[in-house]
């Protein structure tokens, strides 16, 4: 979902307000159809195709790539159903961002691979549920593109509370600055989810090349 709806004149939500507003979950779910359905297409295709031609199916080379398609839209189904549980859970609070790490990092089985440089005392306002779910986007992102040690960055940067997510080179080394769509791998839907979550915040995300994420909100 790109949620193209540029929420920048809108207020920092405040404590018990509402974080999603529900242009934003009309395209969040017009995407996710459509995550949904790229892949089932593709093996609609397949199925066809091995229905007009038996005799020229390899059967086993049939198996795989279905199994594959099944395997992409096993990922996106629980990773809207994960995100379907957080956003039950819509009030907003003065979040402190470095506790909420080290919480989140304290359940991984992978937390030896990541690094921490947490300044203390960082807040911003937000759904603390749907927050989480955004740093493990971020975090199984760099992990996912690079076998290097992550690096997660809390920090104070003027007016903003700002949450790195680094796996190979710092943010500011990146050669490469782009935005992620919604048509390629994993974790392409809930990059959409975070960038959504960052303008009703009255911030944003920026991706720099494929492993580094930086989440920037009015800190509290």
């Amino acid at each position: 979902m790109d949620q193209a709806h540029v929420l920048a004149a809108a207020p920092q939500p405040a404590e018990g307000q509402e974080c999603a507003p529900s242009d934003e979950r009309r395209r969040f779910a017009t995407d996710a159809a459509h995550r949904l359905r790229t892949p089932l297409a593709g093996l609609r295709a397949e199925l066809e195709e091995a229905e007009l031609h038996p005799g020229e199916t390899d059967l086993y080379d049939l198996v795989k790539r279905a199994l594959r398609a099944v395997d992409r839209l096993e990922e996106a189904v629980a990773e809207l159903r994960g995100i379907g549980e957080t956003t039950s859970e819509g009030a907003c609070e003065q979040v402190d961002l470095g506790r909420l790490v080290r919480q989140e990092i304290s359940r991984r089985p992978d937390r030896d691979r990541v690094r921490l440089a947490l300044v203390p005392g960082v807040t911003a306002g937000a759904c603390p549920a749907e927050l989480r779910q955004v740093f493990a986007t971020l975090l199984d992102g760099a992990r996912n593109r690079s076998e290097e040690t992550v690096l997660v960055e809390v920090r104070r940067d003027g007016p903003a509370a700002v949450l790195t997510v680094t796996a190979g080179t710092s943010p500011a080394r990146a050669q490469a600055f782009t935005r992620l769509d919604t048509a390629g791998d994993g974790c392409h839907l809930g990059l959409s989810v975070a960038h959504a979550f960052a303008r009703v915040h009255d911030g944003r995300l920026e991706v720099h090349g494929t492993a580094s994420f930086t989440l920037r909100l009015p800190a509290g």
